[in-house]
């Protein structure tokens, strides 16, 4: 007997049946199927029969992914809300705006960073009101003798040639010193812009080293401090003798500016190992 059969059996009663079976042994010779039958129907009449259940579950489908796609919507749309409120309170000027950074999927990942970038910006801004700060106290007092001498001599204050020429000193220096202080603000912006080239070359500190410190004697000595060096044999280094040379001397001048009077400032140079260094 063949193992699967199906077909078309009509009744008497005019009836036709579908059906289909499967072969399932043979008992004294005689094949034994396990079949299922059922009446045929008109394919409109089935079709009314399940439109009722089709309506109802499309709708219920229907219902169920709208919710979920409200749902998703919400959770997508309230973070990003969020996020553009922040931005638009740090480009107000509001730097200590944060949003809450929740999981780590591409939003919550998003809002960490923004977060991130907020503090970056927070510090970067504060930086430069400090900076700016800093620089219009420095400016104001070399400004300040300068107008103060150049009001003296114009008024007739200062009258004999050595008052003068100790006004017109005064001026020159109070001018050389808003001159260093303009180039320092010149290489600060080239320094934050990336513009400013640092040359690599080898440097004998024991040479340059002294010298360096020697050029800042004479501010010490009319401050009434003194410069006590203490410099250990140092093997040569690589970088910038140009940019070293002016960290090393604005490190001594403000040394010299905030010590005490009669003080003494100490320049050590020692060939130390560093345990963080690695190689």
């Amino acid at each position: 007997p063949r193992g699967f059969i199906y077909g078309a059996h009509q009744q008497r009663n005019q009836t036709r049946l579908l059906f289909a079976a499967v072969a399932a042994g043979q008992v004294g010779g005689q094949s034994i199927y396990v079949g299922l039958a059922a009446r045929e129907r008109p394919f409109f009449q089935v079709l009314d029969e399940l439109g009722a259940s089709v309506l109802v579950a499309g709708t219920i489908t229907l219902v169920i992914s709208l919710l979920a796609a409200i749902l998703l919507a919400r959770s997508i749309a309230r973070p990003i809300t969020k996020l553009t409120q922040a931005t638009e309170a740090i480009a107000k000027g509001q730097y200590d705006h944060r949003v809450e950074a929740k999981g780590r999927d591409e939003i919550g990942r998003l809002a960490s960073s923004f977060n991130t970038m907020a503090v970056q910006v927070q510090q970067s801004r504060q930086m430069e009101k400090d900076f700016v700060a800093n620089v219009s106290h420095e400016l104001k007092t070399p400004l300040t003798s300068i107008q103060g001498f150049a009001q003296a001599i114009l008024d007739g204050t200062v009258s004999d040639i050595d008052g003068t020429r100790r006004a017109a000193q005064t001026i020159f220096d109070e001018t050389a010193r808003m001159a260093r202080l303009v180039g320092d603000l010149l290489t600060l912006a080239r320094l934050e812009s990336g513009q400013l080239s640092m040359v690599r070359e080898h440097i004998d500190l024991e040479e340059l080293l002294p010298r360096w410190v020697d050029r800042c004697r004479p501010h010490a000595t009319a401050s009434g401090e003194t410069i006590v060096t203490a410099i250990d044999p140092i093997p040569p280094i690589v970088g910038d003798a140009n940019r070293l040379e002016q960290v090393i001397t604005n490190l001594i001048e403000n040394a010299i500016k905030y010590n005490r009077a009669g003080g003494a400032v100490t320049v050590t140079a020692k060939n130390e190992p560093l345990e963080s260094a690695g190689k």
